[in-house]
């Protein structure tokens, strides 16, 4: 079946069937679920990147949009832009920017040392297509990841960002790399409950959180 071509410029493209369609199934749907492999590492966890939408546009739609159109797509639905060249810890909550003057340089140089992959929490934000539901159990959330070159890793999850799904939103990223991770967390209100302090103690070889869990203590 022949791929339809859409100029750059082209806002929308897709009919209001089409998106509300890919948009329900990023929703409520992770891309293993959808038939989305890695080709480098037999992993079902892994998060939606703006290259997997646009496959599964391609796939669903028969329509191959060029990476603006997408853009713009995610705007529509609440998602915002990021800003690749944004400074990174700037997107971290203050207490959080103070700790990584302190201790970036030697983060950065156990990162080489231990060849380890450096992720930015994004923001944490409700989106939706037409209007945002105001239930905190009902209303749909994005939690996104920047790759310290500035690709974006999202999941999208209904409700609360609780700790069993700050695990979920963990176990995907070590399910998408071959290398250790280093996430700097945004705020310090997250991944510090027990049951996500017990996974990180247990895959510790595999992931690290900075600032780590008992900086506060300090």
């Amino acid at each position: 079946m022949q791929v339809k071509k859409v100029d750059p410029c082209v806002t929308r493209k897709l009919n209001k069937e089409q998106e509300a369609e890919i948009f329900r199934l990023i929703s409520i749907r992770r891309p293993f679920q959808l038939g989305f492999k890695l080709p480098y590492k037999k992993a079902k966890l892994f998060l939606w990147t703006r290259d997997l939408l646009k496959q599964l546009i391609k796939r669903k739609c028969q329509i191959e949009l060029a990476d603006g159109v997408v853009v713009n797509y995610l705007r529509r639905w609440g998602v915002t832009p990021l800003n690749r060249l944004e400074s990174k810890p700037d997107l971290c909550d203050v207490a959080i920017q103070k700790w990584w003057q302190d201790h970036g340089e030697v983060t950065l140089a156990r990162s080489k040392n231990e060849n380890a992959q450096i992720y930015w929490m994004g923001e944490i934000e409700v989106i939706g297509l037409h209007a945002i539901e105001r239930s905190r159990n009902k209303r749909l959330t994005m939690i996104s990841v920047i790759e310290n070159q500035g690709r974006v890793h999202w999941l999208t999850i209904r409700g609360e960002f609780h700790d069993e799904r700050q695990e979920m939103l963990l176990r995907s990223l070590v399910g998408q790399t071959t290398t250790k991770i280093f996430l700097i967390r945004k705020t310090a209100t997250h991944f510090n409950t027990r049951l996500v302090k017990d996974w990180l103690n247990q895959n510790q070889h595999a992931i690290e959180i900075f600032p780590p869990p008992e900086w506060q203590d300090e």
